[in-house]
């Protein structure tokens, strides 16, 4: 069976299953709230990787791990090789980069990905 921790204030939507019981190969759907207090959430391209933007609430997510984070990162449109680098900053560097504000990650497509407070 697959666990799932869904963030406060996110709705999760499942278009294959009517019903409370669900399966881990159902087509589960994350939707994030737009609106939160502290910082932004946003998406840079940049030709040595992406700035990474994230409010308060998204940033402890990210900081939360697991199925949430990535589903939260690649619905902003990140690639898998960007949210892996982010995901392997780890949750004790990313708490400690969090600001009230939210969090931003540098996040390179060679060398390392960094994070500091917005």
């Amino acid at each position: 069976m697959l666990m799932v921790t869904v963030p406060a204030g996110a709705r999760v939507t499942n278009p294959l299953v009517s019903g409370a019981a669900t399966s881990s190969d159902a087509l589960t759907e994350f939707h994030f709230p737009d609106t939160v207090n502290g910082g932004k959430t946003k998406i840079k391209k940049h030709w040595w990787g992406f700035a990474v933007f994230l409010n308060s609430q998204d940033s402890n997510i990210v900081i939360g791990g697991g199925a949430a984070a990535a589903a939260l990162l690649a619905h902003l449109g990140l690639p898998g090789k960007i949210v892996a680098a982010i995901l392997a900053i780890g949750a004790g560097v990313l708490t400690a980069c969090r600001g009230s504000d939210g969090i931003y990650i540098h996040a390179a497509w060679i060398g390392p990905s960094w994070c500091k407070r917005q």
